[in-house]
């Protein structure tokens, strides 16, 4: 399918022979971005590690056109390395020389705001700026496709907001995102799409267009999702 990067049809991830997330049938286009929503135990964290190729017990179809990388909601950056060291970690793991890899980190750092942090230890930096680590390290990579599980945990209202310009600016520069948050007001500010995801066997239930919406339809979107997810029944 032109210019779609993850295709899922009657998509069931399964963990131990029993289904986790799903069933879902959903699309994600380049340079969009799609937000998962649902209450806790629908699998949205599932989903997204089926995606990344991390859970591969899988029913029905999935096809991922490009390299996904998959963020987890902690940071997970080793404290007694800067956040330099932390982003190229998986490049020098590759054997890449450490000339080269600095080099791509501090091209990826300037595009997220980075580049005055570098030298910095996680304990030493902000919230945002450890999740916007996180995310260099995977772009370092040529991840094209992010996966992104709670982002803003954690995170105050400043910097939530400097992380979805972020965000919107990658997406500009052709990036696609898939994002698990329950932040739905604020997501709903860069989202394409939302996904309402239910605990199997429900599923995917219900899936909102917001392309071409102000910021008011968007917060209207956000708010019946909201009561969607809290009165599931």
């Amino acid at each position: 399918m032109d210019g779609v990067v993850v295709e899922a049809r009657e998509l069931v991830v399964e963990l131990g022979g029993t289904p986790r997330a799903g069933p879902a049938t959903f699309t994600v286009k380049k340079g969009s971005v799609v937000v998962v929503a649902g209450p806790n135990g629908a699998g949205k964290t599932t989903l997204l590690k089926a995606i990344a190729g991390l859970v591969r017990d899988v029913k029905g179809e999935l096809v991922v056109r490009g390299t996904p990388i998959y963020i987890p909601q902690s940071d997970l950056l080793l404290p007694w390395k800067t956040l330099l060291d932390n982003i190229i970690l998986p490049l020098t793991v590759k054997g890449v020389p450490r000339r080269e890899a600095v080099e791509r980190a501090q091209r990826v750092s300037k595009l997220l705001g980075l580049t005055e942090h570098l030298e910095k230890y996680p304990r030493h930096a902000s919230g945002g700026t450890r999740r916007k680590a996180a995310v260099a390290r995977g772009l370092v990579m040529g991840a094209d496709i992010l996966l992104l599980d709670e982002p803003f945990t954690g995170v105050d209202v400043a910097a939530r907001a400097a992380l979805i310009d972020m965000l919107a600016g990658l997406v500009l520069g052709g990036l696609s995102i898939v994002l698990v948050t329950h932040d739905l007001y604020l997501a709903s500010r860069i989202a394409d799409r939302i996904l309402v995801l239910m605990p199997p066997p429900q599923g995917v239930v219900e899936a909102f267009d917001l392309s071409g919406m102000d910021r008011s339809g968007r917060y209207r979107v956000a708010e019946k999702v909201v009561s969607m997810i809290s009165s599931p029944g």
